[in-house]
């Protein structure tokens, strides 16, 4: 298991970027660990494609957080991937409200 190690000045740093290479690093292994202890699928032995998907996930919540937006649909026709046909897409992410 991975554990998070920071100095006192590092923990009141407002961006991870002022930390040391080592801190970042474990910061990166903390997080890479507690994402993998969720939700992985049994082809994904690495955890690599749940890392990927969650990066990504993020990016369009960003995005729909910035403009306050409750729903996402993007669409994606003919999608080809290392020159192989996959289909079309959609995708929809819906806020969920508690």
């Amino acid at each position: 298991m991975s554990k998070l190690l920071t100095t006192d000045k590092e923990r009141k740093d407002l961006s991870f970027l002022d930390w040391s290479s080592e801190s970042i690093g474990n910061a990166v292994k903390d997080s890479a660990v507690k994402l993998c202890q969720y939700n992985r699928a049994p082809y994904d032995a690495s955890g690599k494609d749940l890392i990927r998907l969650k990066a990504a996930m993020l990016v369009v919540l960003n995005i729909m957080g910035k403009s306050n937006a409750e729903t996402f649909t993007q669409e994606m026709l003919d999608v080809t991937i290392k020159g192989v046909s996959i289909g079309d897409y959609q995708m929809k992410i819906t806020k969920v409200e508690k």
